[in-house]
């Protein structure tokens, strides 16, 4: 739960005695999953919204929009709606920004499909908050001179166009099916698509990759996956294994274990 105690006023209403000056802003929300950012604010963001239902639930909505285009469209579009219904009378003053504040947020949760993202807290859904695209590795001819079908599929994946991305590497996979970046990459594209199970099958070709950085990634995707599917004990053995072998996801599998196991 987020940090926030209650206690009796004065007056014998309730009030706030820790402001959420420490949670994450749009911008952060924004650059946490559709941009990139440094390792170590990643797992600053991550161990926050470990702790806070609100950022929490804000993260894992705007994850389900899919896109930074779609999350500052419904942005706008609610920020419109809640300052038409409540007006702007929480920049004059303390009580009347409350006042907005908790109007906006009962705006939010009864706002539809939005408001059903934020509310939900199954385990099918704890993961949304993780997955973040890996970056791409493999290097990239731009331009017409493109020919080959594993940089088309990369280039796809670049493009966020994961449908698209995991056909072509699919496609290379046919000719060249011991290839474990290609395997990494196309099961990644296909959890992002919410295709878990077929995801699940290349992420553990891929963690036989000699490439450490691979094999490390394609287990906490792979763990991912399995919270997606709700195979939670499966879940949380892989994201043991990871937290333990102390390597750059083991700070994520720590807090996704936690996450898992509040719910």
């Amino acid at each position: 739960m987020s940090k926030i105690s209650k206690t009796e006023s004065e007056s014998g209403g309730l009030k706030l005695t820790r402001s959420h000056q420490n949670c994450l802003t749009e911008e952060m929300i924004v650059n946490y999953l559709f941009r990139s950012i440094s390792d170590e604010e990643r797992h600053r963001i991550e161990e926050h919204i470990t702790d806070c239902d609100l950022c929490y639930d804000a993260v894992s909505g705007a994850r389900r929009l899919g896109s930074e285009m779609e999350l500052t469209k419904q942005t706008m579009i609610l920020r419109s709606d809640i300052e038409a219904r409540y007006g702007r009378t929480h920049r004059s003053n303390k009580p009347a920004k409350f006042k907005y504040y908790a109007a906006a947020a009962l705006l939010l949760i009864s706002s539809s499909s939005i408001g059903y993202w934020l509310t939900r807290h199954s385990h099918e859904t704890i993961a949304d908050a993780f997955i973040t695209p890996y970056s791409n590795t493999i290097p990239l001819t731009r331009g017409a001179d493109a020919q080959s079908l594993l940089e088309e599929a990369m280039a796809a994946y670049e493009a966020e166009t994961y449908d698209a991305s995991a056909q072509k590497l699919e496609d290379f996979l046919k000719t060249n099916p011991d290839h474990s970046v290609a395997h990494f990459y196309c099961g990644i594209s296909l959890l992002l698509e919410g295709q878990f199970e077929e995801s699940d099958l290349h992420f553990q070709k891929s963690e036989k990759s000699e490439d450490r950085r691979i094999a490390e990634a394609a287990r906490w995707y792979r763990a991912l996956a399995y919270v997606k599917m709700e195979k939670t004990d499966e879940a949380m053995n892989l994201l043991k294994e990871v937290a333990q072998r102390n390597g750059f996801y083991a700070p994520s599998a720590a807090s996704l274990m936690e996450r898992l196991q509040k719910e």
